[in-house]
């Protein structure tokens, strides 16, 4: 009996400990988790992975963006005018689709949006279907999850209290830390800065020819591209048949087949592709745009800042192909769209 009240004591202490702390996080609420900044200008923090699940759920939008860094360059403005609708955009670096799942539940949670532009980036499907990017911090999950313990790990972080100071430090003292973005429009955008060019295509690929991490073939066994794909997204579709789901595999440069090819992983990528089609052929809420075979984009080198990351020019053109309804897969193209890509991979020379 001494022992529990010893222990609830050591409890009830830490809470009260604890409670100036969480109050100031509250009111803060540096990753706007329950609100938008009511008596600071907002910022953004560019740690994608706190600061993205805290937008979901407070920007206001009816359509949610969701992918890797070849999402960061969609400005909400060109996207805003060219769908005719309020986007919120929540893209994250090397996402894996375990990730991106976790990031369309939140999405899906609060009942903003009724539809989902979705990246289908085959570096997503490699590795465990649980897999995520550990940053030094970890991984939020606390910020995907509901019920009352993401509220506490939330309102008790250190890193919360981090930001709530930086915040602070800036609205009082104008001292603006560096992983803030004042404008939402810009948040990890990197087109600005991004030089897009043929020589940096190339250099590229031949920096990843002797680096096993850039595609490592244990990553990309068969086994753990169907369960991504099953767990990660044919079940999030299903789940969910009053959310549409725009699907898109984004335009990677050639090189990037080309290299997955020799790495004997390129006939998995295409396979992917069948796969996901023939299981979501039937799904009224789907539907898939490929631009990975648009040989005008993939093979003008001069598009890419690397073989995989293209320029906002790129951004703008799939935007405006969603508007058009154009490049999407159906009963009658895909077989041909995938054998327009193998045909060009096989027919490729790379000039290094």
């Amino acid at each position: 009996m001494k022992l529990k009240q010893f222990f609830f004591k050591i409890i009830l202490a830490t809470l009260i400990a604890l409670l100036p702390f969480s109050m100031v996080n509250y009111i803060v609420d540096p990753y706007q988790f329950y609100r938008q900044p009511g008596f600071y200008k907002p910022v953004y923090f560019n740690d994608q992975r706190y600061q993205n699940p805290g937008l979901a759920r407070t920007q206001d939008y009816s359509l949610a963006i969701i992918g890797t860094s070849m999402t960061d360059n969609f400005l909400l403005s060109y996207v805003n005018n060219a769908l005719n609708r309020k986007i919120v955009k929540l893209s994250m670096m090397g996402a894996s689709m375990y990730e991106q799942k976790l990031m369309a539940n939140v999405v899906i949670r609060t009942q903003k949006a009724d539809t989902i532009i979705y990246e289908l980036n085959y570096f997503s499907f490699r590795g465990g279907s649980e897999r995520v990017t550990q940053t030094g911090k970890g991984f939020p999950y606390y910020m995907y999850q509901g019920g009352i313990m993401s509220h506490f790990k939330y309102l008790c972080n250190p890193e919360t209290l981090l930001r709530s100071y930086q915040i602070l430090l800036k609205h009082y003292k104008g001292i603006r830390h560096y992983t803030m973005v004042e404008d939402l429009e810009k948040y990890n955008t990197w087109y600005y800065n991004s030089k897009f060019a043929m020589e940096n295509a190339i250099k590229d690929w031949n920096l990843a020819q002797n680096d096993l991490k850039r595609a490592d073939p244990e990553e990309f066994t068969w086994k753990y591209i169907k369960d991504n794909t099953d767990k990660n997204l044919i079940n999030l579709i299903k789940s969910n048949p009053d959310t549409e789901f725009i699907l898109f595999y984004p335009p990677f440069s050639i090189l990037i087949h080309k290299f997955l090819d020799n790495r004997d992983l390129f006939h998995k990528e295409i396979k992917l592709k069948q796969y996901i089609f023939e299981n979501t052929r039937n799904l009224e809420n789907v539907k898939i745009y490929d631009f990975q075979d648009l040989e005008e984009i993939t093979h003008n080198l001069d598009n890419y800042r690397d073989m995989t990351h293209y320029s906002i020019e790129i951004n703008e053109y799939i935007i405006d192909s969603i508007a058009k309804g154009q490049h999407i897969v159906n009963d009658e193209n895909i077989e041909q769209k995938l054998e327009n890509l193998i045909t060009q991979v096989a027919e490729y020379k790379v000039e290094s």
